[in-house]
């Protein structure tokens, strides 16, 4: 018998693992994940945490310069008053 790449396959392929298998296959790697996912879970409280502080800071110090400036500007004021 000769091989021929148009002639049909003689036996069905099947994948080594089946359906069922592969279910609970991804179920038992979910739960190895599960500490992983939580890992991220608190990365991202930590950085939305950073990001709230970060713009509070940024508010208040807009707030400190925008004050000195008028400061500044007062004093200069004042000092071509003299």
């Amino acid at each position: 018998m000769t091989y021929s790449p148009q002639s049909a396959p003689r036996f069905e392929q099947k994948t080594l693992i089946s359906i069922n298998s592969s279910t609970s296959f991804r179920l038992a790697h979910t739960t190895l994940y599960q500490p992983v996912l939580e890992h991220i879970r608190t990365l991202e409280n930590h950085i939305q945490k950073v990001l709230s502080l970060s713009g509070q800071l940024i508010e208040k110090q807009t707030a400190v310069d925008v004050g000195s400036f008028e400061l500044h500007q007062l004093c200069r004021e004042d000092s071509y008053d003299e």
